[in-house]
């Protein structure tokens, strides 16, 4: 079968050229039209905190550049946020990726552990995260300090 002989219009996403093996990096995370696909990013390492900023960090390559990495970066204060409104509560998350956006908040996180794949929901995205290439003990570390930020349940955790 050729890429021209594919019923495109059911795909979220498609390989441009078809090989006999091929990983597709991209994929529809929901059902119908409406539903965006969410392409996955591979993270060369990840780096963490425990001090008065619980920091989960994932340098991402840059997929227009792979020598390059971006911060996705998951962070928490648990000392100060007493001083917050309830709803300013949790864990805060950025992107290099993304200019100066809206509060954004961690919601879902899954570590899918055989597959070396964390997948994120926040309030404005969802994240798919190939760590394939990042070390065992820095794995231990993140799912560490993502125990830590979820002291109150705020978010929900899979195979954390």
């Amino acid at each position: 079968m050729t890429a021209n002989q594919i019923d495109r219009s059911n795909l979220d996403c498609f390989p441009l050229v078809l090989l006999s093996s091929f990983t597709v990096e991209c994929r529809s995370l929901g059902l119908g039209d409406s539903t965006p696909a969410i392409r996955m990013d591979t993270v060369a390492f990840i780096t963490t905190e425990s001090k008065d900023d619980l920091i989960v960090s994932f340098a991402v390559q840059d997929p227009g550049d792979r020598a390059a990495v971006q911060s996705l970066t998951l962070i928490r204060t648990p000392k100060y946020e007493f001083l917050f409104e309830d709803d300013e509560r949790g864990v805060r998350v950025s992107f290099d990726r993304y200019d100066k956006q809206e509060e954004d908040n961690l919601q879902e996180v899954a570590f899918l552990e055989t597959e070396r794949i964390v997948r994120l929901k926040t309030s404005l995205h969802q994240y798919e995260l190939n760590v394939r290439k990042v070390d065992t003990e820095e794995l231990k570390q993140m799912r560490n300090i993502l125990h830590k930020m979820n002291y109150d349940h705020r978010f929900q955790t899979s195979g954390i």
